[in-house]
């Protein structure tokens, strides 16, 4: 059973409940941690603005005092806006969140549009590619700059949305920089042959719902079930029988 479910969207992304649903459906299912992961701050629908976030929080905030058994973290989902590994958090805002995962969602902004086309554009349109090793290439340099530029807790539902990438060097930067990659409940975007090669590396993972309704918090199993299969060391499942402390508190701690 999972401690802590570390990705869950409420109603300031696409989520269908509230900061205080996904509590009392964490605090049902005994759950001692729950973090809120709304969509990226350039989501061009669907995703917190940076207008809303003092209102997010106070949602979080109320969800907080109501269930004061539940330690609550304060997330976004960030995404990649460029291939020099740029996301949609910028640095004005980099303190606000106690969690921060990375994946990549389509309908985005960058600061600079030629970015956006060069990465997220060509992921969308991948099928039309036909030099998919040089789209390898670029996904693979973003995601490992990313790690190494940004305090990221986990890569979320990596391959998703950008299936060609180098998974040997995304595990190696994974390793260097003490990010977690995320075992997905929602998507199981990784294949049990790409599990499997990951179990033989000292990776650590986040095991996530990614519930969009908050019946969905908590709920893990199908992926649990293929990970395990994959050899995966339940000790290498930071939220698994032991409770993940994000990275920024860690930190912070020190």
């Amino acid at each position: 059973m999972i401690t802590g479910d570390f990705h869950t969207h409420g109603s300031f992304s696409h989520g269908k409940g509230s900061a205080m649903e996904n509590a009392k459906e964490a605090v049902k299912k005994g759950l001692k941690s729950l973090a809120i992961t709304e969509h990226g701050l350039f989501i061009i629908a669907g995703g917190l603005h940076a207008k809303e976030i003092k209102e997010a929080r106070q949602e979080f905030d109320e969800a907080q005092k109501a269930f004061p058994q539940l330690k609550m973290y304060f997330g976004v989902e960030a995404d990649l806006i460029s291939p020099e590994g740029e996301i949609d958090l910028p640095k004005e805002f980099e303190n606000v969140f106690d969690v921060v995962l990375v994946g990549m969602h389509y309908f985005v902004k960058g600061t600079k549009q030629r970015n956006v086309i060069k990465i997220v554009w060509r992921n969308l349109f991948r099928k039309f590619i036909r030099d998919r090793e040089k789209l390898k290439e670029i996904n693979t340099r973003a995601l490992v700059n990313a790690m190494h530029r940004y305090r990221i807790d986990a890569l979320s539902h990596l391959g998703t949305s950008m299936p060609d990438f180098d998974l040997e060097r995304i595990a190696k930067a994974a390793e260097d920089t003490d990010t977690c990659i995320e075992l997905n409940n929602k998507h199981c975007s990784l294949s049990l042959e790409q599990l499997v090669f990951l179990a033989k590396t000292n990776v650590k993972f986040l095991l996530s719902s990614d519930a969009h309704h908050p019946e969905k918090v908590g709920q893990v199993e199908q992926m649990l079930a293929l990970a395990l299969e994959a050899g995966i060391d339940e000790k290498n499942i930071l939220n698994l029988n032991q409770e993940y402390i994000p990275k920024r508190l860690r930190e912070g701690m020190a």
